[in-house]
């Protein structure tokens, strides 16, 4: 099976060091978390984990793909894996400037087993948890993963969505506490030890550390629920954070930092997606 994605503009990562400061204000961040926790639940809702979440992975696509993705989740269910800036790009139109999407399913896993036709569940252990691997190899970016992928464990979505809190952090801010460190321990220990407040130091977030932190402690106390998290619960998280009368249509940031201009498009390759990957 293949998923072919078509001309887009440049990754949102590219365009955070294109602005001032080499950072986006915390509205902008804020509405990115918010449209990737909506994203993130459609793909979870497939059944896969996406693994690899970071802002090169975000793009923004023609309206079309949401048809696309909407028709593709009634055939199979994915973790993503990798959620980070670099896999999040604008669009290469005027019209799709303003979404941003989600893409690069490298490393994206299935959860969810089938059951009974097109409806899937998550596989159990008898405690009802969810069925984890044991010890499991590295996926995903260093600087986004949650702790529990550092320590080798079975990801789950709550994953996916503290990689996505990291990157609404690293838009912000325009770097995390550890993007300097190299070694994966040092990375590890400094984002078990680290404060909220160190984690957000920018008066950007002031007044909204108390809803944020939640959005992040919701993430971990859910690791282990056998049930997917309440995307609508942390979305409304991010809503209390936003201007009253914010219009997801508003203009952004990066519509005069040539996002969208036919000379900074990229094509991206087709990827090829295992129906039931095991990795």
């Amino acid at each position: 099976m293949f998923i072919v994605m078509e001309l887009l503009g440049k990754s949102l990562s590219e365009l955070r060091k294109k602005n001032e400061g080499k950072r986006f204000d915390s509205i902008t961040a804020l509405r990115v978390g918010y449209m990737m926790t909506d994203s993130l639940k459609i793909l979870h809702d497939m059944g896969y984990l996406h693994r690899q979440v970071e802002i090169q992975n975000y793009e923004v696509f023609e309206k079309h793909h949401i048809t696309m993705l909407a028709e593709y989740r009634e055939c199979v269910p994915f973790i993503q894996i990798d959620i980070k800036p670099g896999n999040m790009c604008v669009g290469a139109t005027p019209d799709s400037i303003r979404r941003v999407y989600l893409l690069d399913f490298g490393l994206a896993r299935k959860f969810k087993a089938r059951s009974n036709g097109h409806a899937y569940k998550a596989a159990l252990s008898e405690n009802g948890k969810v069925k984890r691997r044991g010890r499991v190899g590295f996926r995903g970016t260093l600087r986004y993963v949650s702790l529990n992928v550092h320590e080798r464990r079975d990801q789950c979505t709550c994953d996916d969505l503290i990689s996505n809190f990291y990157t609404m952090v690293e838009l912000a801010e325009g770097s995390l506490p550890w993007t300097r460190l190299r070694d994966a321990d040092d990375i590890a220990r400094r984002k078990r030890n680290i404060s909220f407040e160190e984690l957000c130091p920018s008066v950007k977030f002031s007044g909204m550390s108390t809803e944020l932190q939640e959005y992040y402690t919701y993430c971990y106390d859910n690791m282990e629920d056998p049930n997917q998290p309440n995307y609508d619960y942390l979305k409304d998280i991010i809503k209390k954070c936003l201007p009253t009368s914010f219009d997801f249509d508003s203009p952004v940031p990066w519509e005069n930092l040539g996002g969208f201009s036919v000379e900074n498009q990229v094509l991206t390759e087709a990827t090829c997606v295992d129906p039931d990957p095991q990795q």
